[in-house]
């Protein structure tokens, strides 16, 4: 008889007939929930545990949801109770302050918290039954709406056209910017040196035209012999 991995890993659980036995009720109700074999992660360890995948009906204003869950057996249930999550598909959220699930889809309820090795899997499933069809954990999440088609694209070919244009230039630019650099930087530093040397020839020019200026001697002159260059004519007295 080929054995299934639930049954080879069953001999590493403290309480391997108890776990042996819930499982064995589910099935005989018909439950949706399988079980398979996981590695449960925590920020010290990952164990290989035993799953149950599935779903929870949530019987809501006249209508039947299925609700997906997974179930995570502790290696010493039922000492222990299962970790329960809620885990939506791609099409599903989780709602926003739900009573008995959180936003990552950990389920909290007092038959886990006030859990003891006299309850078992199945109750804990018809507990979640009762409570998920009172308040659904998850809602759908709205699809686009069928008259726009998939396949428009949502920016025409002329737009296109000039952003990959604009990119192509704003490229070039930048190149040109970095390229030329180096020559825009000698070319500056080139005419600062021209015009330290204009200021510095100018300075020596000042300061020869002042010293010029020093070593000429004016001689005065009176007012008579002034008076004596005019002519006659020119004279007034």
């Amino acid at each position: 008889m080929i054995r299934s991995p639930v049954d080879n890993l069953l001999p590493y659980y403290r309480y391997a007939q108890r776990v042996q036995n819930d499982l064995f009720l589910l099935r005989s109700r018909g439950i949706n929930l399988i079980p398979q074999i996981g590695y449960f992660v925590t920020e010290t360890e990952q164990l290989q545990l035993i799953k149950l995948t599935g779903t929870v009906p949530a019987h809501y204003k006249g209508g039947t949801y299925n609700i997906p869950v997974l179930f995570w057996l502790p290696i010493d249930y039922p000492s222990k109770p299962p970790i329960v999550l809620v885990t939506p598909t791609p099409n599903m959220v989780i709602k926003q302050q739900h009573q008995h699930v959180d936003q990552l889809g950990v389920v909290y309820h007092s038959y886990l918290v006030d859990w003891n090795t006299t309850k078992a899997l199945v109750g804990l499933y018809d507990i979640l039954v009762e409570i998920f069809s009172r308040d659904p954990p998850v809602r759908a999440v709205q699809q686009m709406s069928r008259n726009v088609p998939q396949t428009t694209n949502p920016f025409p070919n002329e737009l296109l056209n000039m952003k990959n244009q604009l990119t192509r230039k704003i490229q070039e630019a930048f190149r040109n910017h970095i390229s030329s650099a180096p020559q825009k930087i000698e070319h500056l530093m080139q005419q600062e040196k021209q015009l330290a040397a204009t200021d510095a020839s100018l300075a020596e020019e000042k300061k020869r035209l002042l010293g010029h200026l020093d070593s000429v001697y004016i001689e005065p002159v009176s007012y008579t012999h002034l008076r004596a260059h005019e002519t006659g004519r020119n004279l007034v007295c």
